[in-house]
Formats: structure tokens, C-alpha cells, sequence
């Protein structure tokens, strides 16, 4: 790989774990809505699930599984930026 293909991987890289991180509290959010029962509701909302959740488990609930998240997410994001990197430079070449 060349220094572009490099920065392309890179940036990839540190994109996809940053999002991951950042999007974890609101997955975390959604797979609890997502796992609530329809026939005994536990949370009335979004807003009642992020309280309840905090209140029960604290902050740390928000973050449980990021580490996993950021590392499955960089090779994914990684390889998606370089392909897209490596496509519009094809694309421009014809």
C-alpha cells in the first residue's frame, strides 16, 4: 500500500472507532427499548429508558461493550474508506 491507501486505512480506522464510541450509549438505549416486553412494558420512552437505565445500572451502563464495539468497527470502517478512497480515484481516471 502506497502513503494515500495508508491514510485512507487510517483515517478509516480512527473514523469507524470514534463512532462506535460515540454511538454506543444510543444503541445501548435502543437494544433496551428493542428487549422491552410488549406485554409488561418496563420503559414508557426513550427518556424513561435513559433514566431508569442510569438510576439502576449509572453511567457505566451507557458504555458496556465499546471496547468490542470500537475494535469490530475499525477493520469494517478501515476497509470502507479505502475502497471508497480507491474507487474515486478510478472512477475520476476514466
Amino acid at each position: 500500500m502506497n502513503g494515500f491507501e495508508v491514510d485512507a486505512f487510517l483515517a478509516g480506522w480512527i473514523g469507524g472507532s470514534i463512532s462506535w464510541v460515540m454511538a454506543t450509549p444510543a444503541d445501548v438505549v435502543k437494544s433496551r427499548l428493542q428487549a422491552d416486553s410488549v406485554y409488561q412494558r418496563k420503559y414508557k420512552g426513550i427518556v424513561h429508558c435513559i433514566l431508569q437505565s442510569y438510576k439502576t445500572d449509572g453511567l457505566q451502563v451507557f458504555f458496556r461493550g465499546v471496547t468490542v464495539n470500537a475494535i469490530r468497527g475499525f477493520p469494517m470502517s478501515a476497509t470502507m474508506f479505502l475502497a471508497y478512497e480507491l474507487s474515486l480515484r478510478f472512477f475520476r481516471g476514466l
